[in-house]
């Protein structure tokens, strides 16, 4: 059978308080046998010396006494109380018994208290039936039979000061484990913006740029006209991209109102001429975040459109959860219910087509990690027509939420 390991107990009261204790009950022992003509008093004062010196132990810190020792002064403890019972006619030495008892209590694990309790009541009843058939004293037995019920106080003080010492560690680890939270989710909210202010302005400025290209090449041309044109146009990006940045953090925690609206919004600004959106199905009230993840797919796929492919004609399908792949001849991946999909393709075959890693790569990364998040999924590749590459396609689906409901007055389209 294994040892059980040595306890670890909580700081105990001052030393000093107990070397008062200590003191104050050698003192008032001392006075009980001043002047007094006791029989065999030289064993009182013997066994007082030695019960004041073992109750010294107790302002020894824990750590600086082996258990062994812990053991060899609580015997010693137990036996010199009983002694001193034995050979004190006043009764007054049981206060050793009864100290030496807390202080096991306290200071020894469970297990050894009860065995110790009992012990100090047997050597004390023992000690005190002995010392009366002697007629050195004249105290009932069962006093000393009672010097071991102080263990048990000593546990459950013990147990007390434990228990509020686990709660406080417990209170320590709570508040840690609550920082760390809240420093996984400033971090997680840091991630978000930065994909946010990302998506803005790089969906903002990408239009901006082209827009002054067309200018400058406008102006070589002696098209004045179209090139202011295409400078108000810059100019309108500007101002509807300062805004976006504005609301950017407001629009994770709140709903913008119907994806459908959003999406059109951003086609009317945004897509090419001409460029419509396709809602399939029955629109439903999609969760604030994956509408969100949706929204900010569909800016990305048309600066990637705009930067890759400028010129080209992009057709954007919204597709809410009711159709399947036969549903449509294009070959798109399936739709289920409870789903909605965003489905960007330019027809045009780019000079270059974009990849994950093309340009600085946080556009369509972002983008997979804000979908992941909602537990979507996305797809982008090039759409192949024959032989050639005819276009690019971003495929984008999300859950619509945990009770997708219809809205009033939306059929499919």
């Amino acid at each position: 059978m294994s040892t059980p390991l040595p306890l670890r107990l909580p700081p105990r009261d001052n030393p000093w308080r107990q070397l008062a204790v200590s003191a104050a009950i050698g003192i008032f022992t001392l006075t009980q046998f001043l002047g007094a003509d006791a029989p065999h008093q030289w064993w009182v004062w013997v066994l007082l010396a030695i019960n004041v010196g073992l109750s010294l132990v107790r302002i020894v810190p824990d750590d600086r006494l082996s258990v062994v020792a812990l053991r060899v002064n609580s015997g010693a403890s137990v036996l010199a109380a009983a002694g001193l019972m034995g050979v004190d006619p006043h009764g007054v030495a049981s206060l050793f018994g009864y100290f030496f008892a807390g202080h096991i209590g306290y200071r020894r694990p469970d297990y050894e208290g009860v065995g110790w309790a009992a012990a100090m009541s047997a050597a004390g009843a023992l000690a005190l039936l002995v010392g009366d058939h002697a007629g050195v004293i004249d105290v009932p037995w069962y006093v000393g039979a009672l010097t071991g019920l102080p263990v048990f106080v000593g546990v459950a003080n013990r147990n007390r000061v434990e228990t509020a010492l686990a709660l406080q560690s417990a209170a320590v680890s709570a508040a840690a484990a609550a920082e760390a939270t809240a420093d996984a989710a400033t971090l997680t909210e840091r991630n978000r913006i930065a994909r946010e202010l990302h998506d803005v302005l790089a969906h903002s400025l990408a239009g901006v740029n082209l827009q002054l290209e067309a200018v400058d090449a406008l102006l070589e041309a002696g098209a004045t006209d179209r090139a202011r044109s295409a400078v108000a146009t810059a100019q309108g990006l500007v101002r509807a991209g300062m805004l976006e940045a504005g609301s950017a953090v407001r629009a994770l925690r709140e709903d913008s109102g119907p994806l459908g609206d959003r999406l059109r919004d951003t086609v009317a600004t945004s897509a090419p001429a001409g460029t419509q959106l396709e809602v399939r199905g029955r629109e439903q009230v999609v969760a604030a975040r994956a509408a969100d993840a949706v929204h900010r797919a569909l800016q990305e796929s048309l600066t990637n459109a705009r930067k890759y492919a400028p010129g080209a004609a992009v057709q954007i399908e919204l597709v809410f959860g009711t159709l399947s792949a036969d549903a449509h001849a294009d070959g798109g991946a399936d739709t289920k219910t409870g789903t909605v999909t965003l489905r960007v393709t330019n027809h045009a075959a780019p000079q270059h087509v974009p990849s994950l890693t093309s340009g600085s790569g946080l556009g369509l990364l972002g983008m997979r990690e804000r979908v992941r998040e909602v537990d979507g999924t996305v797809r982008a590749g090039p759409v192949t027509g024959g032989d050639a590459v005819d276009g690019w396609r971003v495929e984008v689906t999300v859950p619509v939420g945990d009770s997708p409901s219809p809205i009033p007055g939306q059929d499919s389209r």
